[in-house]
């Protein structure tokens, strides 16, 4: 039965030589009737940084991810760049949904993380080959698939939650530039409950990207800047240990307005300005919303003011179908 076929699955994902018996399972000819999406990706090349075809990527960041999950990778200086203790070795064995653990769903998150290259792979004229948008098709590709496993809610959000941001911690800074606080709290506030996972994830995947071709200075540059997005998020949570500095009742009776989506972002900008650091008391988070009122105030009354000048010009020039938008027959 289906069932009884996804619980063995999930099984072997649940060892920790899950890349071997992958490699198996397809040298019989069983692991793309498991999971069919996964054989458009043989033998479809990838751009000159990628080792492997998107087949052989999907399996080997599986193989990756256990290297960096059981701390074994030759060559070993992968391991001395990438955050591991106790606490880090508890996370990931954490039973998450039904009995599976975090290191069990980032497996299979591994496995489809790249499904939808192959539907979204176009080439530019100068021979460049791209992949726009694989992530968020491969997020909905992913939940299909669990779907089809029958598998839990909460397993299907992980799995397609990693899989729609393994791109961005690598996306959060460019060259040797760390990413921001204000980029981290963004990543982590987006990311919620798996963006320590989706870490590990992005960190598999550029190991299985690079494959053979990997240098020990190009690995220790990246792994700095994912350890640098990892401590700086775990970091900014400790803030929201003092009080609130502002609540939705406090930015209404400062700024004389109703409930509203504007007391809601003023109130994100008040959270993520704390998580920062850019404010840390209630006078600064005061002044903060007091000049983006202004502001806010000032940009709605501009454009309110253009609009009612283009009326009147149109009304007294007599163009009255451009002030009704009366259609010309």
């Amino acid at each position: 039965s289906g069932e009884r076929v996804r619980d063995e699955f999930m099984a072997i994902l649940g060892t920790h030589d899950a890349v071997r018996y992958l490699y198996l399972l397809d040298d019989l000819d069983l692991l793309c009737r498991i999971v069919p999406e996964l054989e458009y990706g043989r033998g479809i090349t990838q751009p000159k940084e990628h080792y492997w075809d998107i087949f052989r990527h999907n399996v080997e960041t599986v193989g990756a991810m256990e290297g960096l999950l059981q701390r074994r990778w030759t060559p070993s200086w992968v391991l001395d760049y990438v955050a591991w203790d106790e606490d880090i070795e508890r996370y990931f064995g954490q039973v998450v949904s039904g009995s599976y653990t975090r290191g069990t769903l980032l497996k299979l998150a591994s496995l489809v993380h790249d499904v939808a290259k192959p539907t979204t792979r176009t080439i530019d004229t100068d021979g460049r080959i791209r992949f726009l948008g694989h992530h968020t098709e491969g997020a909905l590709m992913a939940s299909g698939m669990l779907r089809r496993f029958g598998m839990s809610k909460k397993s299907i959000q992980i799995v397609e939650t990693e899989v729609r941001h393994h791109l961005r911690p690598g996306q959060m800074s460019h060259g040797d530039e760390l990413a921001t606080p204000r980029a981290v709290y963004r990543y982590f506030r987006s990311v919620g409950d798996v963006a320590k996972d989706t870490l590990y994830l992005n960190l598999a995947d550029y190991l299985a990207a690079r494959g053979p071709l990997l240098q020990q200075d190009e690995w220790k540059g990246y792994a700095s800047k994912i350890r640098h997005i990892l401590d700086a998020g775990l970091a900014q949570p400790q803030k929201f240990q003092t009080p609130q500095l502002l609540d939705g009742h406090a930015i209404m009776s400062e700024l004389r307005i109703r409930p509203g989506r504007l007391v809601g972002r003023m109130l994100e900008t008040v959270r993520e300005a704390h998580a920062t650091s850019q404010v840390t008391t209630r006078h600064e988070a005061i002044s903060m919303i007091r000049e983006l009122f202004a502001t806010e105030i000032t940009e709605e009354s501009y454009a309110w003011g253009w609009m009612a000048a283009y009326y009147i010009h149109c009304a007294y020039s007599g163009d009255f179908r451009t002030v009704y938008s009366i259609p010309d027959v």
